[in-house]
């Protein structure tokens, strides 16, 4: 067992996954635009995982942080949709 936990510690893999028949399916909790050669990236890396999962603890943490400082909710989430020109959506964030 010493030998399965280094190796999931190397790779960054739950050791639970290891013992699974097939890897399970993994998607990425936004929208993901990368390409590699113009084709899409079917699976998200360990590491733009490992960076999502950061990001949103951060962001939890700084949402309940800024909740009991009294800060007051930002303003602008949901104030624009995906038929916005991204031009006019950044003028309306500064």
């Amino acid at each position: 067992m010493t030998q399965l936990t280094e190796f999931a510690r190397a790779t960054r893999t739950p050791v639970g996954y290891l013992l699974l028949a097939e890897p399970p399916d993994e998607e990425v909790p936004l929208a993901d635009f990368r390409t590699l050669e113009d084709e899409a990236i079917e699976q998200p890396s360990a590491d733009l995982l490992d960076t999502i999962a950061l990001v949103e603890q951060r962001q939890a943490w700084y949402r309940g942080f800024a909740r009991s400082m009294g800060e007051p909710p930002v303003p602008w989430p949901g104030v624009a949709s995906t038929e916005d020109s991204p031009r006019v959506v950044a003028e309306q964030m500064r």
